[in-house]
């Protein structure tokens, strides 16, 4: 595997805690584009707030484009990060990309409470919003189901999938 390994799907999926776990297995480096945007402009949710989605995702576009950098890493992005095709064709360039997905029921589940609040767009309209962007993250390289299953076993499921192309 001499690319990286870029994770997408949507909030709750599972893209930073599996994530973490492919970079400790595969010895690699673990880059949250989440948290580099939160490092440099404070709070997802406050961003939304202060310069609206349109801002943020100019934002998350520059900080995904430095990280294209064809250095091997594994890389978790935001739930909307690979729905414009730019950043699709970025991510798809310099990256193996897995979609991480998992069903309405399981992403309900797991985002509840004060998680939720620190999601601008979980809302009512979230639904909407997963059933909108599956034909982007089906654009990955490799899909793996998450539901039912345990962190180990998804990065083994993606070490085996990417292993195997």
């Amino acid at each position: 595997m001499g690319h990286g390994i870029a994770l997408w799907g949507f909030m709750g999926c599972g893209k930073t805690t599996v994530g973490k776990a492919l970079a400790r297995r595969l010895g690699w480096p673990f880059v949250d584009l989440d948290e580099v945007l939160v490092a440099t402009h404070g709070p997802i949710a406050a961003q939304f707030v202060a310069v609206g989605e349109e801002v943020f995702r100019r934002r998350e576009a520059e900080a995904l484009a430095q990280l294209c950098d064809h250095q091997v890493r594994v890389l978790s992005v935001g739930g909307g990060t690979p729905v414009p095709e730019g950043n699709r064709l970025l991510l798809r360039a310099s990256y193996r990309t897995v979609f991480l997905d998992a069903s309405w029921s399981t992403l309900t589940a797991r985002v509840h409470g004060a998680q939720a609040d620190a999601r601008p767009l979980w809302n009512a309209a979230a639904r909407e919003r997963y059933d909108a962007r599956r034909p982007a993250y089906e654009a990955a390289d490799v899909r793996v189901s998450t539901d039912a299953l345990g962190v180990d076993t998804v990065v083994d499921r993606i070490v085996e999938a990417l292993c195997n192309e």
